[in-house]
């Protein structure tokens, strides 16, 4: 698997959980739930993009590397 697949399903997948979140919050209106999301859902959508973001950077990486092994084969 790329990681750009990687990426994208990640991506997908934290689109499809934002939504669920969304449904959720409209029947769960509650201390209980404004602690969970506090406490655990505000820090998932940034840790999802800081792991996007070192997965393109791991990319460059990986494409440089690449470059390189193809130069020094020449």
């Amino acid at each position: 698997m790329s990681l750009e697949t990687s990426r994208f399903q990640l991506y997908s997948a934290l689109k499809t959980v934002r939504l669920r979140w969304e449904e959720t919050c409209q029947q769960w209106n509650d201390s209980v739930r404004q602690d969970f999301e506090n406490d655990y859902w505000n820090q998932v959508e940034p840790a999802v993009h800081m792991v996007m973001s070192s997965l393109d950077k791991l990319a460059q990486v990986i494409i440089k590397l690449k470059q390189e092994c193809q130069g020094s084969s020449e």
